[in-house]
């Protein structure tokens, strides 16, 4: 639309129809869509569309704090939440999460909000700060996922990450198991070398639970199992009296 026709439009446009629009197009740029998005469904220039946000009584953004993503609470419902959480304690970092946007937005609505802010990298209350590194640390190295513990939190991804190392943990490279998941698969592979020492052979171990033959082979291994060979005859040491014994027995037959 040409300036001298969006002119003509706005010219056949009563004053009541005119503030109606102006309050849509604040709504949908106050629930996250870009000007440039709202003007373009519209049918109106991108100048026309921020007048008319301003007219509705609405703020404008700095173009670099655009949302990306639309949080389900109004504007200043949720820079009431931000500037709870950040005088609890939470950093900006913290609160930047997906669904409400960058660390610069972030800062806008604190400042809509009145928020006194602290010096960057200052923290409030150090001990609450590390008791809650612990309690992440606790969390995952019990199992649960980075992305699991930060979600519950509200917190994201690499604020969790780095506290989890600062209270001493390791983060486990991706596919790795979990110290739990670890300690199952050694008892499982001490029951398969115990089954194994007394006679079973790897097909019998082999089931759905435990899994393939390869599979129960490895286990037996990590387990510093002596596995016999194909003709029956153990490789390395004697095994133990009681399974040696058995194995003959079953050899007899």
């Amino acid at each position: 639309m040409t300036k001298e026709q969006e002119k003509l439009c706005i010219c056949h446009l009563d004053p009541d129809s005119r503030a109606r629009l102006a309050m849509k197009i604040r709504t949908r740029y106050e629930a996250g869509e870009s000007i440039t998005k709202t003007a373009s469904a519209i049918g109106i220039s991108r100048g026309f569309a921020r007048k008319l946000i301003v007219e509705a009584g609405g703020d404008v953004r700095p173009g670099t704090t655009s949302r990306k993503h639309a949080h389900p609470l109004p504007r200043h419902e949720l820079a009431a939440l931000l500037k709870q959480k950040y005088e609890a304690g939470a950093r900006v970092a913290d609160l930047a999460t997906p669904d409400i946007g960058s660390e610069e937005y972030v800062r806008v609505l604190l400042s809509e909000a009145n928020t006194t802010m602290r010096p960057r990298g200052h923290r409030p209350d150090p001990e609450k700060h590390t008791k809650q590194g612990l309690y992440y640390r606790t969390r995952y190295e019990s199992g649960e996922k980075l992305i699991t513990i930060a979600e519950s939190a509200g917190s994201n991804r690499t604020t969790v990450t780095k506290m989890i190392i600062e209270a001493g943990g390791k983060i486990r490279r991706r596919g790795f198991p979990s110290i739990a998941q670890t300690s199952a698969r050694r008892e499982l592979a001490a029951t398969l070398r115990q089954k194994y020492e007394a006679g079973a052979t790897i097909t019998e171990l082999v089931n759905p639970e435990v899994g393939t033959f390869n599979t129960v082979k490895k286990m037996l291994t990590e387990a510093g199992t002596t596995l016999r060979g194909r003709t029956g005859r153990w490789h390395g040491p004697t095994p133990k009296a009681g399974a040696a014994h058995k194995f003959e027995a079953q050899s007899t037959t």
